[in-house]
């Protein structure tokens, strides 16, 4: 409540003010904006150089693709959450996804099966008891794109098989139907 953080020289982060949760959102220009994350523990923002060669990976789409998703990504977002109070070690490029600023503000927040679906789809990556156990999990969670599955390596995407895929669906306890999400 009247909490405003700078994010870039003229445009402040704004709580809001039912909730307290900051609103995030795109400051100016994509490559000239400091897009952060709040948490209890201050600022948490990615090194700008990695935020667009995140970006660049994903071709400026969102990974994310939520119900509201408006398409063009212009933040990263943290597949475990750093915000909760991760360590730098998760700003590796295996934990970073493209996104768009609704779909990336209202990750977080899911629950249910959005929120298993999102896992099952390697976009969020349960925490574990260390950073280091989370940041080997993101390195190791393959991604869904709108084009297929894909192992995050640096800032490459490769491509896994059929079988690779299943194998991890069944490791999360997921499985597609022609309906949707089936956990």
């Amino acid at each position: 409540m009247g909490l405003a953080l700078k994010v870039a020289p003229s445009e402040p982060l704004r709580v809001h003010p039912r909730t307290d949760h900051p609103q995030r959102h795109v400051v100016g220009d994509c490559l000239a904006a400091c897009v952060c994350v709040v948490s209890g523990r201050g600022v948490v923002s990615v090194a700008r150089r990695t935020k667009l060669a995140v970006l660049a990976r994903d071709n400026h789409v969102c990974v994310i693709a939520g119900l509201n998703c408006v398409g063009v990504a212009t933040v990263v977002d943290h597949r475990a959450n750093r915000g909760a109070g991760g360590s730098v070690v998760l700003d590796s490029p295996e934990n970073l996804i493209s996104a768009c600023p609704l779909c990336n503000g209202g990750k977080e927040d899911a629950d249910g099966a959005y929120r298993a679906e999102l896992v099952a789809r390697g976009i969020r990556v349960p925490k574990r008891a260390t950073n280091a156990q989370t940041a080997t999990l993101a390195t190791t969670t393959p991604v869904l794109y709108a084009d297929g599955w894909y192992r995050l390596e640096g800032f490459l995407r490769t491509p896994i098989n059929a079988n690779e895929a299943v194998e991890y669906m069944t490791d999360v306890g997921a499985i597609t139907t022609g309906k949707g999400w089936a956990y």
